[in-house]
């Protein structure tokens, strides 16, 4: 028997999308959506010193915090 013998390409990214500014534009609203949910666990965890010292009342931090993380 003959061992058969494949050639692995390798393909970047760009190359496997046909529309290269989709995953662009995907990879943005990714990053936008965890820096939201990052940050409103971060403001969860502040103390009322905390937000008082960024400005924040705590009706303000509740409304961010009760926001979905794509907004």
């Amino acid at each position: 028997m003959y061992a058969q013998h494949t050639t692995h390409q390798t393909t970047s990214a760009s190359q496997r999308n046909s529309h290269p500014m989709i995953g662009s534009t995907l990879q943005k609203i990714l990053h936008r959506w965890l820096r939201n949910h990052t940050t409103r666990q971060n403001l969860a965890r502040l103390t009322s010193e905390g937000f008082d010292d960024i400005g924040l009342t705590q009706a303000e931090r509740a409304e961010e915090i009760s926001k979905p993380f794509s907004r």
